[in-house]
């Protein structure tokens, strides 16, 4: 089952948004019938997907774990974004669980695939830290390319005194305001743990007014066009305080081209390596979690690893809106356009702390440590590993996998510490 979880890792971007009757769109799915399924999006989301985009992410699992035999509803639990539908999807070689996000009109706002999951029955969930001593105000800020507005959480000491103020840019993927991965939120808990030592911070939810078609997104898209309406929004109304910035995993990437607009750039686990070729060995990793491939894995990996040649070798005769390794061609190009070495390497004069944990599986220390040589001679700059804490900075133990984020915890009081006393010292 933990091999399951390494889909997400595979639906990057292209399947954020699928809509309406929950149980009709399944069966349409079930039986193949793309087209029909497609009739339940809301009116606007059938303008950003096609019934391709659809059966893609499906065609893909099919590959994995042979052909659906039967589908059957699951549990339905309350989340602070709406009411989330679990239908269990019964393959060949294994089950797993398609998560719908429902609105308030009972309409689909999204699907992931997940673990089969319980609901909350006889199973640990998530617990927040303590959050007497903090205060957490929604803000809608306008964006620059429309007339909609932007979401954000702005969370500060109870008090409402602070000087210094923390961006914290999330990972790859459709993410939450929590940073939400399985049964941890690491953005939640940071925001709560840096108010009770005086420091506010903003986070946001991405993909917010997304729109343009999935097929034809890019990282400026996913990343730099938010980061930089909140850049604005934090000049406007935050000049006197001390503005931070940190990302995790990939938004490492985005926080390396906003470096010198704030007062020190934080980076939490995060590559240096290209995302495709992590992808690869992440789902290499996973699938030989076990011991043992079965050939529809060892086909699936044959199958990356051909894609990920074809995005290196022959990209430019690519159609932008074509689906490789789970993202537009678009994507892949503008993406390829980010070069965190040189951005990171010529900030000379903004402190930088970065921050791994030796159980993290998806980033190689091996980038942890070309950060070092990138930045030798920079003032200002520490680098921190921690033992025992995995990918989210959340202890764990026992052999890395994806199960680790289906265990509750909160990021280690280690983590915030080394980030209060950077922040504090800069």
């Amino acid at each position: 089952m933990n091999k399951l979880i390494s889909t997400i890792v595979l639906l990057l971007i292209c399947y954020l948004c699928i809509a309406q009757n929950s149980e009709k769109f399944i069966s349409n799915c079930f039986k193949a019938k793309y087209k029909k399924a497609h009739c339940f999006l809301t009116d606007q989301v059938q303008g950003l997907i096609k019934p391709k985009d659809i059966e893609a992410p499906f065609l893909q699992l099919e590959s994995m774990y042979g052909k659906i035999e039967k589908y059957s509803f699951n549990c339905r639990e309350m989340a602070s974004y709406g009411l989330v539908e679990y239908y269990t999807i019964t393959y060949e070689k294994s089950e797993l669980d398609i998560k719908l996000v429902l609105n308030e009109k009972n309409k689909i706002g999204g699907f992931f695939i997940v673990p089969v999951q319980n609901c909350g029955i006889n199973q640990e969930t998530y617990t927040p830290p303590n959050s007497n001593e903090s205060s957490t105000a929604r803000i809608f800020i306008p964006t620059s390319s429309s007339n909609d507005s932007f979401s954000l959480l702005l969370s500060t000491p109870k008090n409402d005194s602070f000087s210094k103020i923390l961006l914290l840019i999330p990972g790859s993927g459709p993410t939450d305001e929590n940073s939400s991965i399985g049964k941890t939120k690491i953005f939640l808990d940071l925001s709560i743990e840096l108010a009770k030592q005086g420091i506010a911070t903003i986070r946001y939810s991405k993909f917010q007014n997304f729109n343009i078609r999935p097929t034809e997104v890019t990282f400026k898209d996913e990343y730099l066009n938010d980061i930089s309406n909140i850049n604005s929004y934090l000049n406007r109304n935050f000049s006197s305080k001390q503005r931070y910035i940190l990302g995790h995993s990939l938004g490492g990437f985005a926080t390396s081209h906003f470096l010198d607009s704030f007062a020190g750039g934080i980076f939490m686990a995060c590559n240096s390596s290209p995302m495709d070729s992590l992808m690869v060995v992440q789902t290499k990793y996973i699938l030989n979690l076990d011991g043992e491939l079965n050939n529809a894995e060892k086909q699936h990996l044959q199958t990356m690893e051909l894609d990920y040649v074809l995005l290196h070798d022959s990209i430019s005769t690519l159609r932008d809106s074509q689906i490789i390794l789970g993202a537009p061609v678009s994507y892949w190009k503008s993406l390829n356009n980010v070069n965190i070495d040189s951005l990171i390497a010529n900030s000379f004069n903004v402190p930088k702390l970065f921050l791994t944990g030796d159980r993290d599986y998806q980033v190689p220390l091996s980038d942890f440590n070309k950060f070092k040589s990138l930045v030798e001679g920079h003032k200002d700059t520490k680098f921190v590993m921690f033992s025992g804490l995995n990918h989210v900075l959340i202890r764990g133990n026992g052999v890395p996998g994806p199960s680790d984020y289906e265990i509750p915890g909160n990021i280690s009081s280690q983590v915030v510490n080394e980030i209060v006393n950077f922040l504090n010292a800069h």
